[in-house]
């Protein structure tokens, strides 16, 4: 938990970064055109802005993070194969460790925990001038706290985030 708040506020000062330049002249932020982030959380759509998501690889770790008011995504894989792309199922029984998270301002839900499964298939990373990297996700959501209570349902989740890394 201490990891997932120390990249979401990473990704936070990175936004405000990109969107609190001295030239900008108007209180929007561009969204760049064919990014986003979205998900249907029990049912709800849930449609992120740019820029409120991003991914990165740092050693051998991807993530794809995602803050926006009260909701909190993280996809995360470590040892991910070859170049990253394929499908990652949780539980797992290769030698990669995936975890999908969605967090409110109440509870934190995580996949692999209290029996809950989840798919994350990365299908392009372009390491370019500016890299990107897209995929599709869906996860049933344990609840950190206690297993005996409801699970969250995210689905029908895609991404096409910028991605920086080595």
């Amino acid at each position: 938990m201490k990891h997932f708040r120390k990249i979401l506020a990473i990704i936070f000062i990175i936004s405000l970064t990109i969107s609190c330049s001295k030239d900008d002249d108007s209180s929007s932020t561009p969204v760049p055109e064919g990014y986003f982030f979205k998900a249907k959380i029990n049912g709800v759509p849930f449609n992120a802005v740019v820029p409120e998501f991003g991914a990165s690889k740092s050693g051998n770790i991807i993530t794809i993070a995602c803050v926006q008011g009260i909701h909190k995504f993280q996809l995360k894989i470590t040892n991910p194969i070859d170049n990253g792309v394929g499908t990652y199922t949780i539980p797992t029984a290769t030698g990669n460790t995936i975890t999908l998270t969605y967090e409110n301002d109440v509870v934190v839900y995580q996949s692999g925990i209290c029996g809950s499964t989840g798919t994350l298939n990365i299908t392009a990373i372009e390491n370019t001038t500016i890299g990107e990297i897209s995929g599709t996700f869906s996860y049933t959501g344990g609840n950190s706290d206690d297993c005996a209570l409801p699970q969250i349902n995210i689905t029908e989740g895609s991404f096409k985030a910028i991605y920086a890394g080595s």
